[in-house]
């Protein structure tokens, strides 16, 4: 390309004289007008070799119109497969410099692909290489059919990259957008996230009936944490937005010594929020997060409900050691599990079992697993009670081995009694129930799986005690 010394124009000029001679032969052959212009390409080499090895560097995200795999991508491919995917909506090409003939629709679409190729996070990215200035190609339009009289194209160059950071504050129940521009776009410091949304937020509430909050927006670092996939940033961490998919966010807390001794804390602003003013509604921001149901529960229980002390206490690993010395707070949900939902009742029985380690090891690391193992050991019967709640079932097969309270066992005890489930065989006599209820209680060991001979056996062995032939028989698991 060089220029024409009119205006600073620049003129279309091919230094191949047979691919010029190819190209003046074929606009003879079709027309060119104002109404049916044709768009010619003048490649540059040399960014086109810069492209290229930043192309065959990169190994995910090729675009579609590309040909070769990485390592295989030369400035001949890349210019004839451009070339290939817009001669799709032009009405003809030659070579890989000339698209016509073309209507003004046609003319139209093959702008509106430029620009979106242009566009293309893949080109963008190996652009990035390319020596500040050039272009793979400038661009003409060509009314006439002669390549003297091509007048360059005005493109304007794509926008800066941007990227939309969700950020989920939790004491307010707000959703902040940060917005990361050019070339900072890619990663971004934990420090530095926490001083965007301690920024927003001060904008935000610069209108507000708040008369002592603090000037400085980034006065308050040491008083804050964000959260980002469950694991709390250090000030120094670095995010790498390239791996930033549309599901993620981050969560905005401060530290549960703050909370309390600030008088004006943004939780103040908004007591008419009434989104997050029940337990449920908070447990589910928590899990949000990436901390499981139970644990959460228990850190809204120790914080009163309050979702900014829970979600401290939470990250720096308080809870555990809170409610991990005593079984009395799973035996009382356990307890209240077993009384909202009997057909659960058969699969506490179970769980309280120390011998079950298998299931009980699963049901710890992966509930869904657990229930895979029960289907093999429950009948479909008593498989689709458990399934009738879901939560409940899971819930219970989350709670740790713990010695049973009595309370637990006076509630299991009357459901099963409900259930018509003979624990004791012998002392029942009254009008030929002993006969029936053994019967029934060999039809459900059977029914789990096991063998009927294998179950009279160990039935009989038992005294006729269902729940004891029932461990006796899933220790067979274990053999």
């Amino acid at each position: 390309m060089q220029s024409n010394g009119n205006g600073g124009l620049e003129t279309f000029s091919l230094s191949d004289a047979v691919l010029a001679s190819k190209i003046e032969a074929y606009l003879t052959g079709i027309t060119v007008t104002d109404h049916k212009p044709a768009i010619l390409f003048a490649w540059d080499s040399e960014a086109l070799e810069e492209f290229v090895q930043a192309a065959n560097a990169e190994a995910d995200g090729h675009p579609q119109w590309f040909s070769e795999p990485q390592g295989n991508i030369s400035p001949q491919s890349v210019m004839t497969d451009i070339i290939t995917y817009l001669a799709q909506l032009g009405g003809g090409r030659c070579d890989h410099v000339l698209l016509a003939p073309n209507s003004l629709i046609q003319y139209g679409h093959l702008q509106e692909r430029l620009q979106y190729m242009q566009y293309d996070e893949f080109m963008q990215k190996c652009m990035a290489n390319v020596t500040p200035g050039r272009t793979l190609a400038r661009t003409f339009a060509l009314t006439v059919p002669s390549i003297e009289r091509a007048v360059p194209t005005q493109c304007l160059p794509p926008p800066s990259p941007m990227r939309m950071l969700r950020v989920r504050c939790v004491d307010d129940g707000r959703e902040l957008l940060l917005e990361r521009h050019g070339a900072d776009e890619y990663s971004i410091q934990g420090a530095e996230v926490k001083k965007l949304i301690l920024a927003q937020r001060q904008e935000l509430y610069r209108n507000c009936n708040v008369t002592k909050i603090s000037s400085d927006p980034f006065s308050g670092l040491e008083d804050c944490f964000v959260l980002y996939r469950g694991q709390i940033l250090a000030d120094m961490d670095v995010v790498d937005l390239n791996a930033w998919a549309p599901s993620d966010f981050f969560v905005f807390a401060f530290d549960a010594a703050s909370v309390g001794k600030n008088p004006t804390s943004y939780s103040e602003m908004h007591k008419d929020d009434t989104n997050f003013k029940t337990s449920e509604m908070l447990r589910s921001q928590l899990v949000e997060m990436g901390f499981s149901t139970e644990i959460a529960a228990q850190a809204l229980q120790k914080s009163g409900n309050n979702l900014s002390v829970a979600a401290s206490l939470l990250a720096n690993g308080e809870v555990d050691a809170i409610f991990g010395s005593s079984g009395s707070m799973h035996n009382e949900t356990a307890t209240d599990l077993v009384a909202q939902y009997p057909s659960i009742v058969p699969l506490r029985s179970l769980v309280h079992d120390k011998n079950i380690k298998r299931l009980q090891e699963m049901a710890a690391t992966d509930s869904f697993q657990a229930l895979l193992l029960l289907k093999e050991q429950f009948s479909s019967n008593l498989l689709n009670r458990l399934n009738e709640h879901p939560v409940a079932t899971l819930q219970l097969l989350s709670l740790p081995v713990t010695t049973p309270s009595a309370s637990l066992m006076a509630v299991e005890t009357k459901q099963c009694s409900e259930e018509a489930i003979d624990v004791d065989v012998e002392n029942r006599v009254d009008t030929g129930a002993c006969s029936s209820s053994s019967e029934d209680a060999v039809d459900r060991l059977v029914a789990m799986g096991f063998a009927r001979d294998l179950v009279n056996v160990l039935y009989e062995s038992c005294d006729g005690d269902e729940q004891r032939t029932a461990n006796a028989l899933l220790q067979t698991f274990e053999s």
